[in-house]
């Protein structure tokens, strides 16, 4: 599905995407965002991906050229006409940088998950943001069709299950809360010891189960279908664990995830809100 734009897009020259992601941070705004390159390209748009943060795991880029730059302090340096479209994906961008980008051109689009601040203008995209929850004075754009999937998800075969779980899949995101994860897993090992268990997780300890290491998406497609059931963080990959038909339990490993889980919850996945209800769970 191609998104519509709510601006015309033959006035559009290029396109810069600004977001951040790596040590401390995870890699939830990146994937989103190759999967929103994935769909730009479809216009035959010229992409400039611009990346502030450290230690980039290039496996997530799924071979996408980025620009590793703090874009926050060199704003005024990157260039920005008022044919530019702009799309910014950031946990610490102030209001001064979205009105400095707005001054330069009006199609400007606003990933926000939580109503972090009281944006003045420019596109809100948030698609599982309920009726709403913005104020009627910005644009809005929510639903399913604003959901960006990495390409490898658009047409992947969808593996038939026939409900009995001999495969668990562990995922928590690309820069996961190793005692967390560890907990998680080495848990579900100990109450589900005949069954199979992957990670997607470099190695942390030994604990029974393999570990994939980080994954790109083609890669995921095929975990997601060797998956029965799948214990996902609630970010990025519970779009694509929903476009796989993979029956999921949902961890909250941060607050800008509730509105994400509430979303799926609705859609027939199970919310989580502790990890101990998960082992209350008849699997077999």
């Amino acid at each position: 599905m191609i998104w519509k734009f709510p601006f015309d897009i033959k006035k559009i020259k290029n396109v810069l995407i600004l977001t951040e992601g790596g040590q401390g941070i995870g890699y939830g705004h990146i994937t989103r965002n190759i999967g929103l390159i994935h769909y730009l390209k479809e216009f035959g748009l010229d992409i400039n991906f611009f990346v502030r943060g450290e230690n980039l795991n290039e496996v997530f880029f799924e071979g996408e050229n980025f620009i590793s730059v703090d874009w926050l302090s060199e704003i005024e340096n990157i260039k920005i006409y008022d044919n530019t479209l702009v799309f910014i994906d950031s946990y610490f961008a102030g209001l001064e940088i979205y009105r400095i980008i707005f001054n330069k051109t009006k199609t400007l689009v606003i990933y926000d998950d939580y109503k972090r601040l009281d944006y003045e203008a420019g596109y809100i995209l948030n698609p599982v943001a309920d009726e709403n929850f913005y104020s009627d004075k910005l644009s809005v754009l929510s639903g399913e069709e604003f959901i960006f999937l990495r390409k490898a998800f658009w047409n992947a075969m969808i593996k038939k299950r026939d409900g009995r779980v001999k495969n668990i899949l562990i995922t928590l995101g690309g820069n996961p809360e190793k005692k967390l994860l560890f907990s998680v897993a080495s848990e579900v090992k100990q109450r589900f010891s005949d069954v199979n268990i992957k990670v997607v997780s470099d190695f942390i300890d030994e604990v029974g189960v393999e570990f994939t290491g980080f994954c790109d998406s083609m890669k995921m497609v095929e975990l997601m279908n060797w998956a029965d059931v799948a214990i996902s963080a609630g970010g990025q990959t519970l779009h694509e664990l929903y476009k796989m038909n993979v029956p999921t339990f949902m961890l909250k490993t941060a607050e800008n995830q509730e509105y994400n889980m509430r979303f799926y919850e609705k859609r027939g996945f199970k919310g989580l809100k502790n990890i101990e209800i998960i082992y209350n769970y008849e699997f077999l």
